[in-house]
């Protein structure tokens, strides 16, 4: 009797069951634009949506799903709701109780309410208590159709566990019409068949979107991307378009057996361009503590910290608001950092650099006060004819003034500032003498060889680097790069630009003036300018220190130059080969170089014997040198060589 008793509790169990409770959304709707929250903000920093939640409930949580839930739900005992703050742009938000089955109220894809900040919403919520379950048998055709009760898959069996009570069934199958019924489930009506799907055609569906290339999703299967043409059973389908930097379009659709099936959807951008612009230029830009290469940054809607740094400069910061779709520009004006200079110098006539890396910031004659010098290393170098120069190192620092005393000392040394330039770096200073110019072995052009004197003057150690061509120019017209490759594929009047350009950036005087066929150069500024060809020559041969050579600095060419028969066919950084008795390198081979002169065939019969400077006026200028794809014949120190300038 005791087993008998068992076996039939047992079975009890297994047909009546209990559950708890269901929650349900009633309605859902959108207060007028009037209802708005100006006082609370959500994770992004905007006033945050509110949803009005009506229900008698007492002990429901709340959860914005998968962003962040800032502040707790508040019950109002006297209009019976929950108030609850949402994010900008929630999609789904979870209700819990304990005595309830959890609730997720999909906004967008059940309710097609597309949440916005500061809105307010109405949601009423109904509540059903525990449930009483009994096993319910669904019979239908075919066998294996899925089976959906109350909006929830529920497999393709015949044999469920349903609550007492009314149900939304729905049946479906890939290529069968689907059918929906109501079933009403009670202890005395458990079986429920004849359920037949009628079979269908495939049908031609159209999904496109501008712009195309998003991806299609239908009930979460990818099918590719827009615009394409697909072949779908009719039926309701989920329809998602996914497409990077836009806004995903979450739709119902529906695939009607008959008509065009034309699926198209314009998509929203979801993000802006921020563009940075800084002065000076190339500073550091960070966006929420990010540094970012470049000036502009694609990102998406909302507030981000903005940073630029950079050395000397007081660094900026502000927060910027990027609105969805909207492209901005931020302009940055750093404030440089500065500190005073106090400089004294004996005698009052010597000359002055103030130089920072090399190069010359400003110079000046005799005693200085600087009252806004930009913080760092400088050195300060000051000579006089008849005196020892001398170089003093200083350091600026912010809001501080440094005191430079120098005094010089009677003594005999080369000048410091040369005839061509500001700047000694990189340069020879070449002692002016005389020496015999030309050939009487070779060419006409060389003839006669005459005696010339040249005063003192510096010149390059090296040919001009495409680095220091760019420095100055801002471009590279060379065909072989590299930063210490010579610069090549210049004209004359380039290299004249390059001049007066590198002058005016140390401060210093340009030496030329006018334009075309009608440029003047002033040999009295202090400027950088060309070698006069009887400049170029002399400092060629060695200067005061020649021994002779055919070449500059051996009469074995593969030793000091790059020519047709070593070179590859291409030019080599400078300073590769063995340098000239002055330590001046490449003045044989590598690439031609310019010099300030007109050519004459048959200048040298009335040249001047004292610093000649060539013809008044030409049609060619005169090149010197040899280069990489000449014979050793023309990479001679005598050689003359001639091109349209």
């Amino acid at each position: 009797m005791t087993k008998n008793v068992f076996l039939l509790f047992a079975l009890m169990l297994s047909g009546f069951l209990h559950s708890l409770g269901t929650l349900r959304v009633e309605s859902i709707k959108e207060n007028p634009p009037t209802d708005m929250n100006i006082s609370v903000r959500d994770a992004d920093g905007k006033w945050a949506p509110v949803l009005l939640v009506k229900t008698q409930l007492r002990g429901l949580g709340f959860q914005n799903v998968s962003r962040p839930t800032l502040h707790a739900a508040i019950y109002e005992e006297g209009d019976h709701r929950y108030k609850f703050y949402m994010n900008d742009k929630q999609r789904v938000i979870k209700i819990t109780h304990n005595e309830y089955e959890p609730l997720e109220v999909r906004l967008l894809a059940d309710f097609g309410i597309e949440v916005k900040a500061q809105r307010v919403y109405e949601l009423k919520l109904t509540n059903i208590p525990e449930k009483e379950f009994i096993n319910v048998v669904i019979i239908s055709e075919p066998a294996d159709a899925a089976k959906i009760i109350d909006g929830k898959d529920m497999g393709s069996g015949q044999s469920f566990e349903l609550f007492i009570g009314k149900h939304t069934l729905k049946l479906q199958k890939s290529g069968y019409k689907s059918i929906s019924k109501d079933i009403e489930v009670s202890r005395s009506n458990t079986l429920f068949s004849n359920l037949i799907l009628p079979e269908v055609e495939p049908v031609m569906i159209t999904v496109k979107s501008d712009p195309a290339e998003a991806d299609i999703y239908l009930n979460t299967v990818n099918e590719g991307k827009t615009n394409k043409q697909l072949f779908k059973f009719p039926d309701t389908y989920s329809l998602r378009l996914v497409k990077d930097k836009y806004d995903t379009i979450e739709k119902t659709i529906t695939v009607s057996e008959s008509g065009s099936n034309i699926f198209d959807y314009t998509l929203q951008k979801n993000t802006s361009l921020l563009t940075i612009n800084t002065t000076p230029s190339n500073c550091e830009i960070y966006i929420n503590n990010e540094k970012i290469s470049g000036s502009s940054r694609e990102l998406s809607a909302g507030m981000y910290r903005v940073e630029v740094k950079k050395d000397g400069y007081f660094e900026q910061s502000r927060t910027v608001n990027l609105e969805k779709g909207k492209n901005k520009t931020e302009s940055f004006v750093l404030e440089q950092k500065t500190g005073k200079l106090q400089f004294v110098i004996e005698p009052m006539e010597a000359q002055v650099a103030l130089k920072q890396g090399g190069s010359t910031v400003q110079s000046w004659n005799g005693s200085k006060y600087l009252s806004s010098l930009p913080v760092g290393n400088y050195s300060l170098t000051a000579s006089l004819s008849s005196y020892t120069s001398q170089t003093k190192e200083v350091k600026i620092n912010l809001n501080e003034t440094a005191q430079v005393n120098i005094k010089l000392e009677k003594g005999q040394e080369p000048p410091q500032f040369p005839l061509t330039g500001g700047s000694t770096e990189g340069m020879i200073f070449v002692k002016g003498g005389s020496f015999q110019m030309g050939s009487n072995d070779s060419n006409s052009d060389e003839k006669p060889i005459h005696s010339v004197t040249v005063s003192d003057f510096y010149i390059g150690k090296y040919e001009v680097t495409q680095k220091e061509w760019k420095a100055v120019m801002g471009s590279n017209p060379s065909n072989w790069k590299g930063d210490n490759l010579p610069v090549e594929r210049v004209s004359w009047y380039d290299a004249v630009e390059f001049c007066n350009k590198k002058s005016e950036m140390e401060g210093l005087q340009k030496c030329y003036s006018g334009s075309g066929k009608n440029i003047t150069c002033d040999f009295t500024k202090n400027g950088y300018r060309l070698p006069t060809e009887a400049e170029w020559e002399y400092a060629a041969r060695g200067g005061n220190k020649s021994k002779g050579y055919k070449y500059s600095g051996s009469n074995n060419i593969g030793d000091v130059a790059w020519y047709t028969s070593n070179s590859g066919s291409k030019t080599h950084p400078v300073g590769t080969k063995r340098s000239n008795e002055l330590g001046i390198y490449d003045m044989s081979g590598n690439v031609w170089e310019w010099c300030w002169d007109w050519y004459d065939e048959n200048y040298y019969s009335i040249s001047p014997g004292s610093n000649p400077r060539g013809p008044n006026s030409g049609k060619f200028a005169v090149l010197r040198g040899g280069s990489w794809c000449f014979y050793a014949y023309y990479c001679r120190v005598a050689v003359r060589g001639w091109l349209l300038s």
